[in-house]
């Protein structure tokens, strides 16, 4: 298998050239946009500490704490005893993305290694927001802060990209192609609005290209889509096929301004039983293969990419309440109050097996944290009451330590967020994600044990 080795890193040396005219200098409604300059952005500031190593002409491997990316040093790629590092950094590619896509500084930088050096990235399928692996690919960042595309081993069994360097800098992982919707959760009736967008690449200089001002439609995409596009027919010949996969309600293709099928309006049904998934398909085809040296002749092939959207479908009212990887659904009992400078919203499930309840000192919306509320006093509490076998037990945003004898009471570290409280007849709406303390049965003191959970609602408001 014919090996590539990235000269990462490197400052492009500055080259005056004339620009023609070209197909897409119309600008939108030629299908093709202008040309458009490399995506340049500060380097990402340490989100970690990092993890380090001495490694030898021996050779050896070094792995980031969360095990996402390893670096493997072959035999004589260094001469003596050298000291390598991987630290997480904040993700510039894709700014606010650090947790579907994280970003890695590797060291030592400044160092040109006499055998090209494996770097591996792992990645999560459920994570692409594509739901197609074959566009993932692995990007690099230099030191003037440009982006680049590595030309990286696709493993979709081990879900890895693998590639072989010989100089260290930032990397991380991203998709070419993105599936956005400005609306991720939806009640009955109500439209998101998905658009196609793509990271172009500069194949001959591995440059990722930033877009046209105003061609990446901020209220589509957001913050995280900044450096993505409305899709034209540089990188694919067509786009159709819009269809709900599951979750009913009805899509309506619409054109993008390179005169593409590139975006669409999903409503959600009418009728909304319970929470569940709808599932939005969209089909591209004539696509360029990406350059794979794992794949035959070095290219990985592309033609006809098929991208999926999960867009959450929210009855009227539900509190909902995620632990240890399972969603707990309350419907049953909802309240919403607000009265005296106070706020409490509480649901019950499955006949009273389980409740919670959510106290706020305020009766506006903001972001409150954990204590024990008063009125106007901007402070929340969460109660979670469940049973464990034939016993009740009880987890709550207070705990207490012991000093000196006595119980000293203590507050969960999470925030009670609330963006809207509507009037009575109105909803509302809220999350809340951190740690919540169960009281343990066995014991008399004050011992707990610890609950990550994540806590989402929308209450109908009766007072």
């Amino acid at each position: 298998m014919k090996s590539f080795i990235i000269p990462m890193c490197l400052l492009l040396m500055t080259m005056a050239c004339s620009k023609k005219k070209g197909p897409g200098d119309d600008g939108p409604g030629s299908k093709t946009p202008p040309e458009r300059s490399p995506i340049q952005a500060a380097r990402g500031a340490t989100t970690g500490a990092a993890i380090t190593a001495s490694i030898g002409a021996a050779g050896g491997t070094l792995s980031s704490a969360d095990g996402k990316i390893t670096i493997t040093v072959p035999a004589g790629a260094v001469t003596a005893a050298t000291t390598f590092s991987i630290q997480p950094v904040a993700n510039t590619l894709r700014p606010g993305d650090d947790a579907s896509m994280p970003s890695y500084r590797v060291l030592p930088e400044n160092v040109t290694f006499a055998k090209p050096i494996s770097v591996k990235m792992k990645y999560d399928p459920a994570k692409l927001t594509t739901g197609a692996e074959s566009s993932a690919r692995m990007a690099y960042q230099t030191a003037d802060g440009k982006w680049k595309s590595a030309r990286a081993t696709l493993d979709m069994t081990a879900k890895t990209l693998t590639a072989e360097v010989t100089h260290f800098c930032d990397f991380c992982f991203y998709d070419q192609f993105q599936l956005f919707c400005d609306k991720a959760t939806l009640g009955k009736g109500e439209v998101s609005r998905l658009s196609v967008g793509v990271i172009g690449v500069k194949e001959e200089t591995n440059e990722l290209l930033s877009p046209v001002e105003g061609e990446v439609l901020e209220q589509v995409y957001g913050q995280t889509g900044k450096f993505y596009r409305d899709i034209s027919g540089v990188e694919v010949l067509s786009i159709k096929n819009w269809r709900i996969v599951q979750g009913g309600g009805k899509i309506v293709p619409n054109g993008n301004v390179w005169l593409m099928e590139g975006n669409a309006n999903y409503t959600a049904p009418d009728n909304i039983p319970q929470i569940q998934t709808a599932i939005i398909e969209v089909t591209l085809q004539g696509l360029k293969g990406i350059p794979d040296p794992g794949a035959p002749g070095g290219m990985r092939p592309m033609g006809t990419l098929i991208m999926r959207k999960e867009i959450k479908l929210m009855p009227e009212g539900f509190i909902t309440l995620r632990y240890d990887g399972a969603d707990h659904t309350f419907t049953d009992g909802l309240t919403g109050q607000v009265n005296g400078g106070l706020t409490g919203i509480a649901g019950n499930l499955n006949n009273g097996e389980m409740g919670i309840a959510i106290n706020v000192g305020s009766s506006t919306a903001g972001a409150f944290s954990c204590e024990n509320p008063q009125a106007n006093n901007g402070k929340a509490s969460i109660t979670w009451a469940y049973k464990k076998g034939n016993n009740p037990v009880f987890a709550s945003s207070m705990y207490c330590v012991e000093e000196g004898g006595a119980g000293i009471p203590k507050y969960s570290g999470g925030t009670v967020k609330i963006p809207y409280i509507g009037i009575v007849g109105d909803y509302i709406e809220g999350e809340f994600n951190g740690t919540l303390y169960e009281a343990r049965a066995t014991s008399e003191n004050c011992e707990f044990d610890s609950k990550q959970v994540s806590i989402r609602f929308r209450v109908k408001r009766i007072l």
